[in-house]
């Protein structure tokens, strides 16, 4: 670490370009943000208005998001759990339909 340290004291030029690529390091990094901030911001808007256009209440307050997420969340759950049992249905289906043309083949 201490070569390192003399080296770069010996030459200046080095601390310009290390300089330079912190600066736009920074910049690249402030731009991908800012990109970020819009994207989250569409998101939003797209949201509210589709809150607006299908006619349920915006919530205007911390605690109104937060329940509202809550509500959100527990109808996923419920439609996953349904989704769940009817993947576990139909392949339950399916390993029974199997099941019975293995016998049909191996007894025929």
């Amino acid at each position: 670490m201490e070569n390192v340290i003399v080296y770069l004291n010996a030459n200046p030029v080095l601390w310009i370009i290390l300089g330079i690529l912190a600066i736009l390091l920074i910049v690249a990094i402030i731009k991908k943000m800012f990109k970020l901030l819009i994207v989250l911001v569409v998101i939003a808007l797209v949201y509210l208005g589709y809150l607006f256009f299908t006619g349920k209440e915006i919530p205007m307050n911390k605690e109104g998001w937060i329940e509202h997420g809550k509500e959100l969340i527990e109808k996923g759950k419920d439609a996953g759990k349904d989704l769940l049992d009817k993947g576990k249905e139909a392949g339950e289906d399916i390993i029974e339909k199997g099941k019975e043309e293995l016998k049909k083949k191996t007894d025929g």
